[in-house]
């Protein structure tokens, strides 16, 4: 999947040329059954998620974020490395994206126009039947929206409410009829108009309907419009951003478990979203060999907007680089590197911490406990009975 719009673009993007061949025939060779290497172990993740997000990332440019309002749980699948294609489209003077639209795909803002940012996405859980979400079922067009088990895998369960009003589910668009929710598709009379009759109020959690000002309630068997009554919690709804995401497997890649107990690291979901909160950390001295205190390491703080991959993975994989290139250089440089050794992170390397000097032994404490925290925030079960601790064999045989 996914070929079909990267050999268009990079004709149209890289001096290429189409040219119609008259009497030509074209063949596809469909794939054939689907084998378990192309769903990649964690969840509902397929190949062609992952190949849609790379030609976005490749030849997008800034419209990647739109790509990404549509399919938000796609945002942080791991899509392998992409530097070779970026440097191909550079070495060939490529245009940008906005040119292709300009020149290329000009109509298509006129009837498909960029998405909106989406106001709340992810599964919509009931707060008074707490193991039931909202659901398309698989219905067709003309249908309306159910309930059913929360399965936590995103698709007929993964719903969008954009901040121009339109509900979504994929293709699928709702609005009301009488006291149902119906879907539609979301292109009609060949032309998306991205807009609809849906607010979410965060503070009451609330969908309403701007048309007939009902809110969105269920009984455990059906979805339906009833008058808005912010005390009742058959009509508050928990957005939960579920991400398709490798999450357990990308930590487990980069974090070493002592013990070396094997685990199934099947569960794919990030149940809630974090980021992580850099404060500012203390500076030291050479030889320092003092602990921090609890407060001084980094900590997680909900945020609904922003997932765990945006925060912990990215400074620890930027811990895990300065360390390893200042061992390098200390190396090079005839000195013997030990884990006192110091250096400048946010001179040096862009680590964001405020001030201050660092010992990499420190840095690695900080790489731990971001570690650790990740792994408890999304299973209690891990942080209480797995011990884990800062290694790469680079470093370390460097440095032992």
């Amino acid at each position: 999947g996914g070929e079909q719009y990267e050999l268009s673009f990079k004709v149209w993007m890289c001096g290429g040329q189409l040219e119609w061949v008259t009497c030509s025939h074209v063949g596809h060779i469909y794939r054939g059954p689907r084998r378990r290497s192309m769903h990649p172990r964690g969840g509902n993740i397929h190949q062609s998620h992952i190949n849609h997000l790379r030609v976005a990332e490749i030849w997008m440019d800034e419209y990647k974020e739109y790509y990404l309002r549509r399919q938000p749980n796609q945002a942080h699948l791991e899509i392998g490395d992409t530097s070779e294609y970026k440097a191909l489209r550079k070495r060939l003077n490529c245009s940008s994206f906005k040119w292709f639209m300009d020149n290329v795909a000009y109509e298509m803002a006129e009837k498909y126009p960029l998405p909106p940012a989406n106001n709340v996405w992810g599964e919509m859980r009931n707060d008074q039947y707490q193991q039931w979400c909202a659901d398309t079922l698989d219905n067709q067009f003309g249908r309306p929206v159910g309930i059913s088990g929360c399965h936590h895998q995103g698709g007929n369960q993964l719903f969008r409410i954009n901040v121009e009003g339109e509900w979504s589910s994929g293709e699928h668009c709702f609005i009301s009829e009488g006291k149902s929710i119906v879907a539609r598709h979301c292109v009609q009379m060949g032309q998306w108009v991205p807009k609809g009759e849906w607010t979410y109020d965060n503070n009451t959690r609330q969908i309403r309907s701007t048309k007939v000002y009902k809110c969105v309630a269920t009984d455990e068997k059906t979805l339906f419009l009833d008058n808005c009554d912010e005390k009742s919690l058959t009509q508050k709804w928990t957005w939960k951003e579920t991400y398709v995401v490798k999450m357990l497997q990308l930590l487990a890649k980069r974090a070493c478990i002592t013990n070396r107990q094997t685990f199934n690291f099947s569960k794919s979901i990030v149940r809630n979203s974090y980021y992580l909160v850099i404060p500012e950390l203390p500076p030291t001295v050479e030889g320092s060999d003092a602990v921090f205190h609890s407060e001084s390491f980094p900590s997680f703080e909900h945020a609904s907007s922003q997932a765990v991959v945006s925060g912990g993975l990215r400074l620890c994989s930027q811990i895990d680089t300065a360390i390893q290139q200042h061992i390098e250089k200390l190396a090079h440089e005839s000195s013997k590197p030990t884990f006192e050794s110091i250096f400048h992170p946010i001179e040096d390397y862009n680590i964001p911490f405020e001030t201050g000097y660092y010992t990499i032994r420190q840095l690695a404490l900080v790489r731990q406990r971001a570690f650790a925290k990740l792994f408890s925030r999304f299973d209690s079960h891990f942080s209480a009975h797995r011990e884990f601790r800062f290694q790469d064999p680079v470093l370390f045989n460097l440095i032992r």
